[in-house]
């Protein structure tokens, strides 16, 4: 499976303080093997990035996680 999401956004400044201009982009795909009627398998990666006009609000970040769940 997978997801794709961006995201344009404007955070209001409060009195004396500009607005900011903001996107979000994340993506994500993952995929599940079950070897057994109990055991599932998955593998996951995940991507996030904010591009701000706060440079203290910048991200960007992968993550790739696997697991393994056992049902009974």
């Amino acid at each position: 499976s997978g997801s794709f999401t961006w995201e344009p956004s404007v955070l209001q400044g409060r009195t004396g303080f500009k607005n900011i201009n903001e996107t979000t982009i994340r993506f994500g795909a993952g995929i599940s093997y079950l070897p057994t009627k109990n055991w599932i398998v998955s593998v996951t990666y995940d991507y996030d990035k904010v591009d701000s006009d706060d440079p203290n609000r910048l991200l960007s970040r992968n993550r790739v996680s696997l697991s393994a769940n056992y049902v009974f």
